[in-house]
């Protein structure tokens, strides 16, 4: 028996028809997607999703006929990654966030096309929750420098401000600080000196912290240790300041065990 479609039918399997997603692969091996009637190998435009699997990090869903194992895929979590070594992803994006490789630098190139020129500002990963300016290097590190913009283009402008802050808290939470920190400098060798505190800010002020061992009148001042010695005493040309282990104290404070001296430049 023979078995007759209605006109209407026929015509809702011909438009399902042209809205399927096909491969076509002709004799010269050119793959073409027909998508909606339009054939993307020979031009034309798609009027249809364009649906590609999900892929794997050895894998990946997108990738490049001469580097078939690099490209974009989709975790399991619905975050999109791209690698650019197989089998490792450098970055991923998810609904909220981008994140990059705990080894990748991001970087600006010196030139317009970054393609082709080398960076020459970058912004690593020492650790969790510190952001390095610059790489680390066998040898002298390159200094960086952090600015707010200028004013430009007329007479008498101003430039920016340059807020540098620690976070709110609230209530009657403890509140922080901003702390200002150098190298200690060591022996002569390859060990890696480590920070120490300089200057603590807080609500209730500025608490300096100064080295334990004197120096030599250098630019006009010198820091000088006494022994629970009034700063006039203990400096030779006048006495700026002192302190009391950590705490502040006037020059003429027999509590002061560190001073802050003029020097004789």
């Amino acid at each position: 028996m023979r078995t007759e479609y209605t006109p209407v039918a026929r015509a809702v399997a011909f438009v399902l028809s042209l809205s399927v997603l096909h491969l076509m692969l002709p004799a010269v091996g050119l793959a073409q997607v027909n998508v909606g009637n339009a054939n993307i190998g020979a031009g034309g435009t798609v009027t249809g999703p364009i649906l590609f699997p999900d892929g794997t990090e050895a894998a990946p869903a997108i990738s490049y006929a001469g580097a078939p194992t690099k490209g974009f895929w989709r975790t399991a979590g619905n975050v999109l990654a791209y690698n650019t070594s197989a089998g490792v992803a450098t970055v991923a994006w998810s609904s909220s966030q981008t994140i990059i490789c705990a080894t990748c630098i991001y970087a600006w190139s010196q030139d317009a096309d970054p393609e082709l020129a080398v960076s020459d500002t970058r912004m690593t990963r020492e650790s969790a929750a510190v952001i390095q300016l610059g790489s680390d290097v066998n040898g002298a590190a390159v200094s960086q420098t952090v600015k707010a913009p200028d004013g430009i283009t007329g007479t008498d402008r101003t430039g920016g401000n340059l807020t540098v802050g620690p976070g709110n808290g609230t209530g009657a939470g403890a509140v922080s600080a901003f702390i200002v920190a150098t190298p200690t400098v060591l022996g002569s060798g390859t060990t890696a000196q480590t920070w120490t505190t300089r200057l603590t800010v807080t609500s209730a002020g500025a608490v300096a912290t100064v080295p334990v061992t004197s120096s030599t009148d250098n630019m006009g001042w010198s820091i000088v240790a006494g022994a629970n010695t009034a700063c006039t005493t203990t400096c030779t040309f006048g006495a700026v300041f002192g302190w009391d282990g950590t705490t502040p104290v006037g020059p003429t404070s027999a509590l002061a065990d560190t001073c802050l001296c003029a020097g004789a430049n």
